[in-house]
């Protein structure tokens, strides 16, 4: 099986061809370290290759989407180039990965959604996610289930549809994502220099401790 391997993501098959990716690291929010962001990374070339998988839904497990970036894996990469430059790539494989996925993903968005857990929740082609939901807060008042069965119906709807004009409409939509990718490319390139500072270490700190962070100029 495509699956075996992954760690922090439990797949189910559903309904009308549809597969449900859960994140399932809810001790920690679904926070990513290095193999869970690895995985959010690499799953879509999986997805793509599933002759089964006519929709998928990806939501998380617990109370949160996804919080953000494991505070022990900010600390790890913080002034480590190699670590940096492998989490560019990774990053910019999430991202590309599901703009070429021809299969249509829904995210059911079911509390914080932060880091690459914020890009897998809004770049997939259909978000659900409750009117009042604050994406960074992790208040949600339209509960766990209903986001998720929204979801999933959606999924199928579209699942039992015509596979190849859900595809091709999917391909058609993204074209403009795929054209934006050099300012992608360069967006990471940026965000990835500020690993390499002195800033990341007083702000992984500063949460650490609890107070407030004090940068230098």
């Amino acid at each position: 099986m495509p699956y075996d391997d992954y760690h922090n993501l439990r797949f189910e098959r559903c309904q009308h061809g549809v597969l449900l990716i859960t994140i399932d690291r809810p001790e920690k929010l679904n926070a990513t370290d290095e193999r869970l962001h690895s995985e959010l990374a690499g799953v879509w070339r999986e997805v793509a290759r599933d002759p089964d998988a006519e929709a998928v839904v990806v939501t998380g497990a617990g109370r949160a989407f996804s919080a953000g970036g494991d505070l022990e894996m900010v600390e790890r990469m913080s002034g480590d180039y190699r670590r940096v430059a492998a989490m560019a790539g990774e990053a910019a494989e999430l991202v590309l990965g599901m703009i070429d996925c021809q299969v249509p993903i829904i995210s059911a968005i079911n509390g914080t959604a932060v880091g690459a857990g914020l890009a897998v929740a809004l770049m997939a082609d259909i978000s659900v996610i409750g009117e009042s939901v604050r994406l960074t807060d992790g208040h949600l008042r339209l509960g766990v289930g209903r986001v998720l069965d929204e979801a999933l119906e959606i999924a199928g709807r579209i699942a039992a549809g015509p596979r190849q004009a859900a595809r091709w409409t999917k391909r058609t939509l993204n074209h403009w994502l795929r054209v934006a990718v050099p300012a992608f490319d360069a967006g990471v390139a940026y965000e990835m220099l500020s690993f390499l500072g002195e800033d990341v270490r007083e702000g992984a700190s500063a949460l650490r401790e609890r107070r407030e962070p004090r940068f230098e100029d």
